[in-house]
């Protein structure tokens, strides 16, 4: 009998012992994925690069995808190499940091995937912030978002437009001017198009195109017309001055959509921080 309670021990000491063992291997495991993952972020991050774009979204995301995949490659290593207790600790607050760093990042995430759904109001004022233009005709950001406000007023002829966006310095005529020619030439009556040509910013083409808003008697409920990324700060802005706003989401390239997504997630920490 005592043979047979010693077996037994045994038997569920050498399961324990196999579960400990295996822990580690699936640990292991997920902290790979996860390598492979951030790896994968910051590759899609610069991708940008290829066409010439350089900004935010660019140096700032790409280098802590790399830092994470760095992280969950070599955490155990490092936590060996380093026999000092108190940069034990330190590192361990900077991983902690990093994993509450994205943890707000995913959170930032959702609140923009909430206003890309938010639907506007019927005879709303259709609003296109400004983007690049080459020559005198969009470039391919801008085409798309001209594109979503074209579909809006073609479907809804009680709607008016305005047009924001300023000359840049390598720019040869107002950003405005080219939009109201391109929706002209689709067909829209020149007299629903409200041209705004003194904004440099997102913040500038709202509150400016409520000025015109205001002046004109337009409706006071918006519909942005621009890319999924750009909706949260544009219609955090328009509900600043106007009486609520919605969504016309713009088609973007998927090569550019994640270095343009984490550096309006950046612009839309700032709103929250900063107010601005």
């Amino acid at each position: 009998m005592k043979k047979t309670k010693n077996k037994l021990t045994k038997k569920v000491y050498d399961k324990k012992e196999k579960g400990r063992k295996k822990a580690p291997g699936r640990g292991k495991i997920f902290r790979k994925a996860f390598a492979a993952l951030f790896l994968c972020l910051a590759v899609w991050c610069i991708l940008p690069v290829i066409v010439g774009n350089f900004h935010l979204g660019i140096w700032l995301p790409a280098p802590l995808f790399l830092l994470c995949a760095a992280l969950c490659l070599w955490h155990e290593k490092i936590l060996r190499a380093v026999s000092s207790k108190i940069i034990r600790v330190l590192y361990r607050a900077v991983a902690g940091g990093i994993l509450l760093l994205m943890i707000i990042f995913v959170a930032l995430s959702f609140v923009m995937v909430y206003y890309i759904h938010r639907e506007p109001a019927e005879g709303a004022t259709v609003i296109v912030p400004g983007c690049q233009i080459v020559g005198t005709e969009p470039s391919p950001m801008l085409r798309h978002r001209l594109q979503a406000a074209y579909r809006f007023l073609s479907e809804h002829p009680e709607s008016a437009c305005v047009v924001s966006g300023a000359q840049g310095e390598d720019e040869i005529v107002t950003e405005a001017s080219v939009m109201r020619d391109w929706l002209v030439e689709k067909g829209i009556a020149p007299e629903r198009i409200y041209t705004e040509e003194n904004s440099f910013n997102s913040y500038e083409n709202i509150k400016n195109a409520y000025e015109i808003i205001e002046k004109e008697g337009l409706s006071r409920h918006a519909a942005i017309a621009t890319d999924g990324y750009h909706q949260t700060r544009c219609q955090i802005y328009a509900d600043r001055f106007g009486d609520g706003s919605g969504a016309l989401s713009a088609y973007t390239n998927p090569g550019l959509l994640l270095s343009y997504w984490m550096r309006d997630l950046l612009g839309v920490a700032k709103i929250y921080v900063l107010g601005n």
